[in-house]
């Protein structure tokens, strides 16, 4: 009888069968299985160090073994290194135990050795026998308690139970400060209650409801501006809210002052300093202070500059004088103040620009020897002063225009004066303007000469002018002759909404409330806003027979 084995276990199997249970056919089947697919992906890859032909899985492999990989580097591998050993190397030990102590914080000095935070923390601590846990008695209840420090510089003064209730406590006076933390809906009268008391400090004067959302509310800014905010903004610390719309500089540095700024770092690499109090100014502030160009600029908000009363029935400052005041001192010291309004930034912001960039010298050049002097052109004249005067067109008897390369560049206006004090033979200078972003060399000097010819034929002798002292105070007219006479106080416009108009819109009327064009102007929600007067400068000229 001819024995046979299972080829699996090699027991003893029946006959017809190659295994003795059918375990055993599933187990070698699994293991046939296994090594036909281990032997399916191997490849014979070249080893670069000894040259033999070895098989692997992955084809990027080079080296048949470790030996043949540090051999062909030179050395062992590198390992990594612990902080300890790092720093060892680097100094000794007594002189990284004074620079650890020297240095107040270990994630600097981590960031200097460009090591590990708690690798310099654990190092110090060996070399100091410092325990990583401590006893310590807690100075509120005298418990001892146990503490894991997790640096050598660690400290702590309460035990884990009081440091819990004092946290508790903490977080129950910020809840109690501020609205509660129910599901909070401006449809309930007692939110808007909540919500008044904060307004205080802001420029925000009326809270209301707001019709698109119960989750937000509309705040009325004292500008006429409408700004929504969420009702959880109040849980916030006082900081972090808002206090008013982008209008108020009081509460912070504005929008479009933000803006003026960034304009003249571009046109500028000098240094600029900004809401700076130099001495010349005796404790008044400057917004943008140029030393080297002797230039200084101010942005004036209508709400904070004007009479209306932000803090109470008081103002904070004298409204009247404030701006002439800080033109005053910058005139004595030789400095030049260009003060903006705030809707002049809005509404005529590319004359601006030209005005701040010609200060600063970054305008393009023109010379007036290369054109030609032309007659006032009604159509012409109105479209250009209005692009580039800041107080626009104004009626004229006469105009005269610099004309190079056929193109408009430059242009002055006279007219019959109102002011009688300097004689019936007088007349005034109306605009005079220059394209915009252009300086013209001589421009006005050779527009004046053309208008003083006229003037003579006409049968006038004096010439009168006003410079703004918003803007400069009429250098150009001492150079060109003229004779400075006086200056006139500071005139005022009246201010509503983020809009400035006129006085003479708003003069006294019988059928308006109040005994006084002020009283009946405030009660309707205009408040006066002032500049800083104007330069009055004289030029007298001789007849036809003299010139």
């Amino acid at each position: 009888m001819t024995v046979k084995l299972c080829i699996h276990c090699k027991s003893l199997r029946e006959t017809g069968s190659s295994f003795c249970s059918d375990e055993c056919g599933r187990a070698w089947d699994r293991k046939r299985k296994s090594k036909a697919w281990k032997e399916r992906g191997l490849k014979d890859l070249t080893c670069k160090s000894c040259g033999e032909v070895f098989q692997h899985k992955d084809k990027r492999k080079q080296y048949c073994s470790i030996e043949c990989e540090r051999n062909i580097n030179n050395g062992p591998r590198m390992t990594k290194q612990t902080t300890e050993t790092i720093m060892r190397n680097r100094m000794s030990p007594e002189d990284f135990v004074e620079l650890y102590e020297k240095v107040k914080s270990s994630r600097q000095l981590a960031r200097m050795l460009d090591v590990s935070r708690s690798g310099l923390d654990n190092y110090y601590r060996k070399l100091k026998f410092i325990p990583e846990s401590v006893k310590k008695t807690c100075k509120k209840c005298n418990v001892e308690f146990s503490y894991t420090l997790k640096s050598p510089r660690d400290s702590v003064s309460l035990c884990p139970a009081c440091k819990k209730g004092v946290m508790q406590d903490i977080n129950k006076d910020y809840i109690q400060g501020r609205p509660s933390h129910r599901r909070m809906s401006s449809r309930d009268p007692k939110i808007l209650e909540e919500i008044t008391p904060y307004l205080e400090g802001t420029s925000f004067v009326e809270v209301a409801q707001c019709p698109e959302s119960d989750t937000h509310v509309n705040l009325t800014c004292i500008c006429g501006n409408l700004v929504t905010l969420r009702v959880k903004d109040f849980r916030q610390k006082s900081g972090s809210r808002k206090k008013s719309c982008g209008c108020m500089r009081g509460t912070g540095v504005s929008i479009p002052e933000k803006e003026l700024v960034k304009l003249v770092e571009d046109f500028t690499h000098e240094e600029i300093l900004e809401n700076r109090k130099p001495k010349f100014m005796q404790g008044l502030e400057l917004d943008i202070y140029i030393p080297e160009r002797n230039l200084a600029i101010e942005f004036h908000g209508l709400v904070y500059h004007s009479e209306r009363p932000l803090y109470g029935d008081k103002c904070p400052i004298k409204i009247k004088t404030q701006h002439e005041t800080k033109y005053l001192r910058c005139k004595e010291a030789g400095v030049r103040l260009i003060q903006i309004f705030e809707d002049e930034w809005r509404e005529k912001r590319r004359i601006l620009e030209s005005m701040v960039s010609n200060a600063v010298g970054q305008s393009s050049k023109l010379n007036a020897r290369d054109g030609t002097i032309s007659l006032y052109s009604g159509g012409i004249f109105r479209e250009f002063q209005n692009e580039t005067h800041i107080n626009g067109y104004t009626n004229a008897a006469v105009g005269f225009g610099l004309y190079i390369n056929g193109e408009l560049v430059s242009a002055i206006t006279l007219r019959n004066t109102w002011n009688k004090s300097y004689g019936d033979k007088t007349i005034e200078i109306a605009r005079f303007s220059t394209k915009l972003n252009t300086q013209v060399r001589g421009g006005f000097s050779k527009l004046l000469k053309a208008a003083e010819k006229w003037i003579r034929e006409q049968g006038y002798n004096k010439i009168l002018t006003y410079a703004d002292c918003r803007f400069g105070s009429g250098g150009v007219y001492r150079n060109n002759g003229f004779q400075h006479v006086g200056k006139t106080p500071p005139n005022y416009f009246y201010e509503k909404g983020g809009i400035r108009e006129n006085r003479f819109k708003h003069r006294k009327s019988r059928d308006l409330s109040g005994s006084t064009e002020r009283e009946q102007q405030n009660n309707l929600g205009w408040y006066a806003i002032y500049d800083a007067g104007n330069e009055i400068y004289i030029k007298e000229i001789g007849d036809l027979k003299e010139s």
